[in-house]
């Protein structure tokens, strides 16, 4: 179902466009309607540009956060590892220490003062 549209344009721009409707040998109305769906074509692949253009920057933005995610995830390890080296150490200087403080035989004191190393 068709409906009209009424609008106004100066006499100037009536002659423009009858002058161009005629050298496509068109009616006035199917000038105007056609220029009204390009204007609307071209808004549409706007959108579709900007879209593409939003997905490019969303996707470079994940692949930036991707890296640092793995750059984290390597430092994690790292700390972990060193961690676990530090405990090793940490628990053999216990050892040490409690094999220090731990009551020698009698023969081990006197050896101790008695023969020099």
């Amino acid at each position: 179902m068709k409906t009209s549209i009424t609008f106004k344009v100066s006499s100037k721009e009536k002659q423009q466009i009858s002058h161009a409707a005629d050298s496509e040998q068109i009616t006035v109305s199917d000038y105007i309607r056609q220029a009204i769906m390009n204007k609307l074509n071209a808004l549409d692949e706007n959108k579709v540009a900007s879209n593409d253009s939003l997905t490019n920057v969303l996707q470079h933005q994940i692949e930036t956060k991707d890296q640092q995610i793995e750059k984290l995830q390597r430092a994690l390890d790292q700390s972990q590892q060193l961690q676990a080296i530090s405990q090793k150490t940490i628990e053999s200087k216990q050892l040490k220490l409690d094999e220090y403080h731990r009551p020698k035989p009698l023969i081990a004191r006197l050896k101790a003062v008695f023969v020099a190393e």
